[in-house]
């Protein structure tokens, strides 16, 4: 009866386009106009559900809906990216199991260090 965690899909947000607050000077990832057009493939668990598979399958259905084409149900999505800290080699892990490639170091997003991950359709040319 608890929650234990939430998978998305989310414009992403890039640090080049950001806002601050303007009372903490912080970024403000709140502002959803400042978003996309990537979309982000996320995910977040309570750390007594890590390590247990709750984030790799939560992580497959979502990849699963946003990648099935639209006349059979899906959002039909041809590309998407996902982000984590450096030091999270199980959601890196998550990411890879779904499908994802690793990029690398990128400071693209969120306005901090992450590594990218990304997935392309193999029949959508990306040029």
């Amino acid at each position: 009866d608890e929650v234990l965690g939430d998978a998305l899909l989310v414009p992403i947000s890039h640090t080049d386009r950001t806002p601050t607050h303007p009372e903490t000077g912080k970024p403000d990832f709140s502002d959803l106009n400042a978003r996309g057009p990537h979309i982000e493939l996320g995910y977040r668990f309570h750390p007594d559900a890590w390590g247990q598979g709750f984030a790799t399958e939560a992580a497959k259905a979502v990849f699963g809906y946003a990648t099935t084409p639209r006349t059979d149900g899906g959002v039909g999505l041809t590309h998407l990216v996902g982000v984590t800290h450096p030091d999270n080699i199980g959601s890196q892990r998550v990411l890879e199991k779904v499908g994802f490639t690793r990029v690398g170091l990128s400071d693209a997003y969120y306005c901090q260090p992450t590594v990218l991950f990304e997935w392309h359709h193999p029949n959508v040319s990306t040029r």
